[in-house]
């Protein structure tokens, strides 16, 4: 027995250094996998949300650094301009809502799965909570916007009495002006100046994202305060007015000098009329074929060093009734120029339309989708000023009618022509029979709203009296000598002005009656402002106006001398597949609001089975306490601080609102998906950032107003 042992020991001795042995080559080779399996570094969060990441998007000549210091290894010498990275780690300061002095560096990486790429110095990048970003409001009748270095001196002048607030404003206008070739003292507070001329961000694109928003009132008009940064693609180098003398005198050049002055003989003319064709119509119809067959002769007696205006100037018809199963009325919306055509073979098309034989259902016509096809579908002249004037004297049927063949409404259809830089005059036909007075304030509502142009004071509708053919002969002409005008002027090197008629084109007073100078005027100088308006847009894009660049400043989106008026939209910069996911979101919305209409369950609870459906989370959804919390919304969208109809949604509300009061709710969603399709499918409305980005990566300012 004492024999034995001593072999046992060894035995166990030699198991034990076995076991040992594997056990250390076995944690070995786990050691690496499970390493490589650790948590991976998340990127910093926006603060005070819970899935929201912090992005900051390169400036242009950008670098990416090994290491955060000086002199570092380049990890990458030429960072695509407006590349968006997720941030990792920043400077202490960046926190700060007033902070403007760019200082330390941000950790980045492309995604948010912990694939770091290196270090970005502050001064090379935007930081980019929200994705939105400000783009300048057509600059005509308004003051340019200045940029403040900081935010105390732009708080001030909008506490200010209005009369004190306009005088200092116009003072800061002024030493701007004045300043010659001087540098402005550094204590000047404003920083920055948008040019007079209008910026085309398709073509010399710019970036103003959103850094801090804080909303104001001034002069009971809601106004933002907005911390921004400006740059341009292609440039670097701060356009400080203070001391670069460049920026500010290119700043200063008025939309219709310099460049323009030659640009602007090249103008060409789109006129589109979208003109009612139902029953009551057949006075107006002749009486546009006279305005045609007037302008001809008008075009044929202008000649211009031996060029005819005509050949800059072409014209095209859509008609609009109303349903085609309403028997003789035919059709709904016809394009009778697929082509756009000269005056005179335009003259001829307008010549063979007739109104239709029978009368409509009601009152009430497709207008919206008579304006809708025009918009959209006409064949637009490549580089033309666009117009279009709408005639008719019925209202549309309203957003969410059956018949509505455009589901879209006056706001929106308002919105899409300016996407597509579409300027549009009304002409509203108004009878004197009381019982349809209730139909002409909502016609005249949706007229007087697509006639608001952006860059003009007032809408361009011009309400004429049934019966009175003259009078609205007389609008119809003046609108398309006023046409001719701008044509004529153009090969002058002048833009219109708001001014009456050139002498000899203003029409005579019917027998009888006193010319109303006043008014005559008056309409003349509106149209005049509406093609001014047009032209120093088209100019701008001519003229190739450059943004300002490289600043970190604040400013105010609203006019510092009148505050009713916007000088800068908020939008939400999206691509393709943004915009889809919108649009599944509102569908997913409309699906359960209209099938708790039928069962009468609560919003929510219809909304967990959308939800399996979609791969949402149904718990979350049923925990949430407005839609905003359902999990149903998009990332890019669910951080955006703005006010919303959909995303303050809940249960009670929705049960609050009446059966008409939840379809008119989902009738507004449905209309702006169609806008999102529609936006989707123009090719021309999509911007590339950077050389090489497929199509899905193209991108989209859509205006807040557009956002559900």
């Amino acid at each position: 027995m004492a024999e034995g042992r001593p072999g046992k020991s060894r035995g166990e001795i030699m198991a034990r250094k076995l076991i040992f042995c594997l056990s250390i080559t076995l944690a070995l080779l786990l050691a690496a996998p499970w390493a490589g399996l650790a948590e991976p570094k998340k990127p910093v969060r926006i603060q005070g949300t819970k899935a929201m990441y912090l992005r900051v998007v390169a400036r242009p000549f950008a670098k990416i650094y090994k290491e955060p210091k000086e002199g570092a290894e380049v990890v990458d010498a030429n960072v695509r301009t407006f590349q968006p990275f997720y941030v990792y780690a920043q400077p202490q300061q960046a926190q700060a809502v007033t902070q403007t002095k760019e200082e330390g560096w941000y950790q980045v990486g492309p995604n948010e799965r912990g694939d770091i790429k290196g270090w970005m110095k502050a001064t090379d990048v935007m930081v980019w909570k929200h994705a939105m970003c400000l783009l300048y409001t057509p600059p005509e009748g308004r003051q340019p916007v200045l940029m403040f270095s900081d935010i105390k001196p732009l708080q001030a002048l909008t506490k200010q009495a209005k009369d004190q607030r306009v005088a200092t404003a116009k003072g800061y206008y002024q030493t701007i002006t004045e300043a010659g070739q001087k540098n402005l003292p550094e204590t000047f507070p404003v920083k920055g100046m948008e040019p007079k001329g209008w910026i085309d961000p398709r073509t010399q694109f710019y970036l103003m994202p959103v850094l801090e928003a804080v909303n104001v009132v001034v002069d009971g008009e809601d106004a933002t305060l907005v911390k921004l940064a400006a740059a341009t693609a292609a440039e670097r180098g701060a356009s400080n007015i203070r001391t670069n003398v460049q920026a500010r005198q290119q700043a200063l050049v008025a939309a219709d000098s310099g460049d323009a002055v030659q640009k602007i003989k090249e103008q060409k003319i789109d006129m589109v009329y979208v003109m009612d064709m139902t029953r009551s119509m057949k006075p107006y119809i002749e009486a546009t074929l006279r305005t045609i067959l007037d302008t001809s002769a008008l075009l044929s007696q202008n000649m211009q060093g031996g060029q005819d205006l005509g050949s800059n100037i072409r014209f095209g018809l859509w008609g609009f009734r109303d349903n085609e199963t309403i028997p003789g009325i035919e059709f709904n919306t016809r394009n009778f120029t697929p082509e756009l055509l000269p005056v005179e073979e335009f003259g001829k098309i307008l010549g063979t339309v007739r109104e239709a034989d029978a009368g409509s259902a009601g009152f009430d016509e497709d207008v919206f989708g008579g304006v809708n096809e025009a918009i959209l579908n006409t064949k637009w002249t490549e580089d033309a000023l666009r117009f279009i004037v709408l005639i008719g004297d019925a209202p549309s049927h309203p957003l969410g009618h059956k018949w509505n063949s455009s589901n879209k409404d006056e706001k929106i259809l308002r919105a899409l022509a300016d996407e597509k830089k579409v300027y549009l005059f009304s002409m509203h036909i108004q009878h004197p029979d009381p019982r349809l007075r209730s139909y002409h304030e909502v016609g005249e509502v949706q007229f007087s709203a697509l006639a608001t142009n952006p860059g003009t004071d007032k809408a361009a509708l011009f309400k004429v009296e049934a019966g009175d053919n003259q009078a609205f002969a007389r609008t119809s002409k003046r609108v398309a000598e006023s046409m001719v005008a701008a044509l004529k002027k153009g090969q002058h090197g002048a833009v219109m002005t708001a001014a009456p008629q050139p002498a000899g084109s203003q029409p005579a007073a019917p027998a009888g009656q006193a010319p109303s100078t006043g008014a005559e005027a008056s309409q003349s100088a509106q149209i005049a402002g509406v093609i001014r308006a047009a032209q120093v847009q088209w100019l701008g894009k001519k003229t190739e106006i450059k943004a300002p660049r490289d600043l970190l400043v604040f400013a105010i989106d609203k006019d510092l001398l009148n505050p009713a008026i916007p000088s800068m939209d908020v939008c939400v910069l999206l691509n393709k597949r943004q915009l889809d996911s919108l649009v599944k979101m509102l569908k997913d919305v409309i699906n359960a609001g209209r099938a708790g209409q039928i069962t009468g369950d609560d919003f929510f609870k219809v909304l967990q089975g959308v939800a399996t459906v979609s791969g949402v989370d149904p718990d979350k959804i049923r925990n949430a306490k407005k839609f905003a919390d359902s999990g149903m919304v998009p990332d890019f969208l669910a951080g955006l601080p703005y006010k919303s109809q959909l995303m303050a949604l809940t249960n009670e509300r929705w049960a609050s609102w009446s059966a008409m009061e939840q379809s008119q709710f989902l009738q507004v969603l449905d209309a702006k998906i169609q806008a999102y399709q529609d936006i989707h499918e123009q090719h021309d409305q999509w911007v590339r950032l950077n050389q090489g980005d497929d199509k899905d990566q193209f991108v989209h300012p859509v205006k807040l107003a557009l956002m559900p």
